[in-house]
């Protein structure tokens, strides 16, 4: 008896991881599952890894070669037998109860084709980390049927978590196989394709721990790569709502139709082409012009095609020009740029020498202030000198009347010394006086020279201050500007990247459609045998002959419809085709005649 689940992963590289996601599966409480395995020619030995674990569950197939994520996951779900299909990848891994409340869910819930839950977002060490999307954004639709969830695909791309999706496997059945033409929007691409049959919900629920990786390692991280791929997946997927039902598209663009006040007595590509048009991403762009060149019959349609194609500027074209002139402001940024480098040099050296002029002047003053100390101490020593002398004087006073006049002589003398002591000491405070005089100008000097030569330097300083503003202003500047030259080059190379994988896909286009061709040619030449064959048998078996004009009306309706759609790429194929037609034309004619004879014949006779 096959098991209700199958837990089918995908791996490649993910040795690191693999054990902590087949473990995670085995450790859940509903046991009824098997877990099938598709290793994409990994290099590392995750394989090995895999094959450390010997439950019989589990089921491993190893690719010799890497053949692709989507490859990988038809794979996989091709061995699957269960009745529900549970997505996990090799770096994730299941969080306890996952498998039951999905199996749950989808067993109360008959009508609902898949289910869905939240991440949990993790790093390589399994912590907590952010998100690069946010995957509740379900529930701010209107409700989870599949009229919002293919209105908010249309013009805003996937908002669902692959690892935490359970499908029923009648429904994989139903819309088929992913398609390995896209690496980063398979499951998106999904989704749409199960949105245009079935129901889906999202259970506001954490199932999964979904691996957030280091240097933006994860297929769906947003490296410039991964959103040039994503531009142009999203343009192909679009194209699947070109092939839904009218009365669906009606319901799911209800609002929009309205709004835009679009008609919905046109036909369906129109309305898309407009609601497309009323978008902002260059997918949608894409996806309108293109649906409009392969659907425009009509001088109007091809009337507006020409509008289309000159006034979207799908090539960058425009950008490009834009680039040249900020490429240009940017020369003339770093031309200024230079030379304000230049006068900030100049004033960095003025402003040098100024200080090395004021270190010198504080220098001198630092002079100037020994010799003030000392001639200080030269006046207090003199003052010592004058107290010694008084002394003397009080001492002379004391002495006896017996020697008054020889002290008066001898106080004579020594007035007569004291007053030249006293001149002396006059002319040489004078002369200090006027020294210190002139050394406190020339303090006073030199204050007024420092006072000048810091108001200078307050100056330069503001002068400095202010370069250094406008410098920090040029320089925000100069980096907006290389930011926006950065983001519009960055543009333009993601739009013809895009445009190169175009010209890639048309050519193999090309190459498929020459190949139908030959295959035509190849049909049509066994179909001009077998009814040179049915000519020559036609008498004998007239039914037969019916019959087999009947498949080669068939064959030649179906070449004829493939040679219409190639008319452009296939011109020298229309005479051999016409050629064809009349011969078919005149069998038709010969059979016909004949049969009109075997009934006159037949009926004749009886």
């Amino acid at each position: 008896m096959p098991p209700q689940v199958s837990v089918v992963i995908k791996s490649y590289n993910h040795a690191k991881y693999v054990g902590e996601a087949i473990q995670s599966v085995l450790d859940q409480s509903f046991q009824n599952f098997e877990i099938v395995i598709t290793d994409d020619g990994s290099s590392d030995g995750t394989a090995d890894k895999i094959r450390e674990f010997n439950d019989p569950r589990i089921r491993l197939r190893v690719f010799k070669k890497n053949r692709g994520i989507s490859n990988a996951m038809n794979a996989t779900i091709a061995r699957a037998r269960g009745e529900f299909v549970a997505i996990l990848n090799s770096d994730d891994f299941a969080l306890p109860g996952r498998l039951a409340r999905e199996v749950s869910f989808l067993t109360a819930n008959p009508t609902i084709g898949a289910v869905f839950g939240l991440p949990r977002t993790v790093d390589e060490q399994g912590q907590p980390t952010k998100s690069f999307f946010d995957f509740t954004i379900p529930f701010s639709l209107p409700d989870f049927s599949r009229v919002s969830l293919l209105r908010h695909f249309f013009f805003s791309s996937n908002c669902l978590c692959a690892p935490t999706a359970m499908v029923r496997r009648a429904v994989y059945a139903q819309v088929g196989s992913y398609d390995p033409r896209l690496t980063n929007l398979q499951d998106f691409d999904m989704w749409v394709r199960i949105c245009t049959d079935h129901n889906i919900h999202i259970l506001d629920e954490e199932l999964t721990a979904f691996r957030i990786r280091g240097d933006q390692l994860n297929m769906s991280a947003p490296r410039r790569d991964t959103i040039l791929r994503c531009n142009f997946e999203f343009a192909q997927i679009l194209k699947h709502y070109r092939s839904m039902n009218p009365r669906l598209l009606k319901k799911v663009f209800a609002r929009d139709l309205a709004e835009a006040k679009i008609s919905t007595k046109q036909a369906p590509y129109r309305w898309l082409i407009e609601l497309a048009l009323t978008a902002s991403l260059e997918a949608h762009q894409i996806f309108a012009v293109e649906t409009l060149f392969d659907e425009a019959q009509s001088d109007d349609e091809f009337f507006r095609l020409r509008d289309l194609t000159g006034s979207l500027d799908l090539f960058g074209t425009e950008s490009k020009a834009e680039v040249g002139a900020l490429r240009r402001t940017v020369a003339a940024c770093d031309e200024r740029m230079s030379e304000l480098s230049r006068d900030a040099e100049t004033h960095l050296e003025t402003t040098a020498f100024l200080r090395t002029e004021l270190n010198e002047l504080n220098q001198q003053v630092v002079v100037a202030d020994a010799e003030l100390r000392r001639l200080a101490s030269e006046v207090q020593d003199r003052d010592q000198r004058l107290g010694a002398a008084d002394q003397e004087l009080r001492h002379v006073f004391e002495m006896t009347d017996n020697n008054l006049r020889e002290l008066i002589g001898k106080v004579q003398d020594r007035d007569q010394q004291l007053v030249a002591a006293d001149q002396e000491l006059r002319r040489v405070l004078e002369a200090t006086d006027n020294d210190l005089r002139e050394l406190i100008r020339q303090v006073q000097d030199r204050d007024q020279q420092l006072m000048a030569a810091d108001a200078e330097l307050r100056r330069l300083a503001a002068e400095v201050q202010d370069r250094d503003r406008r410098l920090l202003a040029v320089d925000q500047e100069f980096r907006r500007v290389i930011e926006v030259a950065d983001s519009n080059l960055r543009q333009v190379i993601r739009q013809t990247q895009e445009r190169d994988q175009q010209l890639v896909i048309a050519d193999a286009e090309l190459r498929r459609l020459t190949a139908e061709v030959q295959v035509r040619d190849q049909r049509l030449a066994a179909a001009d045998q077998e009814l040179r064959h049915v000519t020559e048998v036609a008498d004998n078996n007239l039914r037969q002959l019916s019959r087999q004009v009947e498949e080669r009306d068939q064959q030649i309706i179906v070449a004829d419809a493939g040679l219409r759609r190639l008319a452009t790429e296939a011109q020298e194929r229309d005479q051999r085709i016409q050629a064809l037609l009349d011969q078919r034309d005149r069998l038709e004619a010969t059979a016909a005649f004949r049969l009109m004879r075997f009934i006159r014949r037949r009926f004749g006779r009886s």
